[in-house]
């Protein structure tokens, strides 16, 4: 069985956005050559599921889109078509999801956002969380878990302290 991770940011009051969806906070921390294990995470998946406002957050960006190559599925009930490295699923994430992680390759990395993140962690479907707090307050935004904290059941694997002040953990289901 395939694992999915979910691999996120968050400000230290649990918005993994600010304000109209702002992912700004996220420079607070960019420093030169330092991607934070991202790129060695990215080697080890070959699909990407993601929600609607997340993709187009990411191509909102400016920069090509980084999964190129990865078999990308966007779930939305109102988008119709997106770039031709993605497919557009509009039926319930959870079940999609259910059924990539019985077919054969490597892992899923579920993107975000907060809601798809929540569909998945309600159908117990993510095994691995590794996540980054970026030390800003935002005050406001999209938060990444309703109650403020990570659900139940959920193990500290690992810590790493940047010296850009990034906290990443990584959690898995006890």
């Amino acid at each position: 069985m395939r694992t999915v991770t979910l691999y996120i940011a968050t400000s230290l009051d649990g918005f993994i956005a600010g304000p109209g969806g702002s992912l700004d906070f996220l420079e607070s921390v960019q420093a030169a050559g330092e991607d934070y294990g991202y790129a060695a995470f990215t080697e080890g998946i070959d699909t990407v599921v993601v929600g609607r406002k997340t993709y187009a957050s990411v191509l909102d960006m400016g920069v090509p889109y980084p999964h190129a190559g990865k078999h990308v599925f966007v779930y939305s009930k109102q988008l119709n078509t997106t770039a031709d490295h993605t497919v557009v699923h509009s039926g319930p994430p959870a079940d999609h999801v259910r059924e990539l992680k019985c077919l054969p390759g490597k892992g899923i990395y579920c993107e975000g956002g907060a809601d798809i993140a929540h569909q998945l962690l309600r159908a117990e479907l993510i095994d691995r969380i590794v996540l980054s707090i970026i030390p800003v307050h935002l005050h406001a935004g999209v938060e990444l878990f309703p109650t403020g904290e990570l659900p139940p059941g959920w193990l500290a694997q690992d810590r790493i302290v940047y010296p850009s002040g990034l906290i990443q953990t990584t959690y898995l289901k006890a």
